[in-house]
């Protein structure tokens, strides 16, 4: 099946940077691009749920919702709490934004890799996938209460949550029983009638219909892909639909790239580098930590808990589309709101290094 390389992955970015605000300034419509790049998250996020299966998400809960979650709590707790050292002006609500933002990873970057080097049998490969996995359905809730978080006075904020958790449950409901009684006959009857751009069809329509169920309820179009990818892996068309939304999924998440890039902001980098590198290198070390005394804890390895650390440690894209949603909330303190998008687009682009040499000292 078709990917994405990491090689493009890096020129996309460039490209952005080029093209964007920050470069030539040739693309105008920013906000239009923005738009057909979620689309590339989107079928991003089907594709990983087409990857698992319910057995196997059960099969992996211990990687799941013990490393997964302990991971998500306490890089996002430690850096909320660390975050005044670097916008005093930041209400608490957006303290923990941000540092639920920064404690993402990139599952482009990281599962790309582990395909590459066929590091995902691995136990650190399971292991950096149950991380991953928690972390999709973590952004979820912050995806739905960034504008809420923003509330100086934050008295509504145990009413929004609880309203957030209860749409979740109702939407993932309706996505769940629809899948199960409609999406399996209507997979069977399309396969009878062999016709390849009828299952085509069907594919998209399932993306896109479970995406707009859990948007419809205020929530993330990305969890109603991921559930829809994984009620798909439950049926016996799993392999067809992968390779159908293969060149979709490339061209689409090749775009997303492309905006990341037209968000970098080289001004910040330039005119605040002795404050963004000294924090770019701060969160990566700290997720790192983190990521290592966890997966001891957890029974890797020393090995391979320094590996995992290294394709988690660095930010990721649904942090960039958190950051994007919130920039009114996270815009005041000592440095622009584009900052964090700043710092994650760099953390990102040395995810290859990173892993590298932590293969690197693994194998010695």
């Amino acid at each position: 099946m078709h990917r994405l390389p990491l090689r493009p992955i890096i020129g996309f970015l460039l490209i952005g940077l080029i093209l964007g605000p920050a470069g030539a300034d040739v693309i105008r419509h920013i906000e239009v691009s923005h738009r057909i790049a979620d689309f590339g998250i989107i079928f991003f996020l089907f594709e990983t749920g087409l990857e698992l299966s319910v057995k196997k998400v059960v099969s992996m809960r211990g990687d799941v919702f013990g490393l997964g979650m302990a991971q998500f709590l306490i890089t996002g707790g430690l850096l909320s709490l660390l975050s005044p050292l670097i916008s005093s002006q930041l209400s608490t609500g957006a303290s923990l934004l941000m540092g639920g933002g920064l404690a993402l990873s990139s599952s482009a970057f990281a599962l790309q890799l582990l395909r590459d080097k066929r590091q995902l049998g691995t136990r650190f490969g399971r292991a950096s996938l149950g991380v991953l996995l928690f972390q999709d359905m973590a952004v979820v809730p912050l995806l739905v209460l960034a504008p809420l978080l923003g509330d100086p006075g934050g008295a509504a904020l145990p009413v929004a949550i609880a309203e957030s958790f209860g749409k979740a449950v109702l939407a993932l409901g309706i996505v769940v029983a629809t899948g199960h009684f409609f999406l399996r006959p209507l997979l069977a009857f399309v396969k009878r009638s062999d016709s390849s751009e009828a299952f085509l069809a069907v594919t998209l329509g399932t993306v896109l219909l479970s995406s707009s169920l859990t948007q419809a309820f205020g929530l993330s179009e990305t969890l109603g892909a991921f559930v829809g990818g994984v009620l798909v892996a439950e049926t016996d068309y799993k392999h067809q639909i992968e390779a159908d939304i293969a060149p979709f999924r490339g061209m689409l998440l090749g775009l997303f790239f492309v905006t990341v890039g037209f968000s970098f902001d080289l001004s910040v980098l330039t005119h605040h580098w002795l404050t963004v590198v000294p924090l770019l290198l701060a969160v990566l070390v700290l997720k790192a930590l983190v990521v290592v005394v966890l997966g001891l804890w957890h029974g890797l390895s020393d090995a391979s808990s320094l590996q995992a650390s290294a394709l988690l440690a660095p930010g990721g894209e649904f942090a960039l589309v958190l950051f994007r949603l919130a920039e009114h909330v996270l815009s005041s303190g000592l440095l622009p709101g584009v900052w964090q998008v700043t710092t994650s687009v760099i953390s990102m682009a040395v995810t290859p290094l990173l892993a590298a040499g932590a293969d690197g000292v693994a194998r010695r």
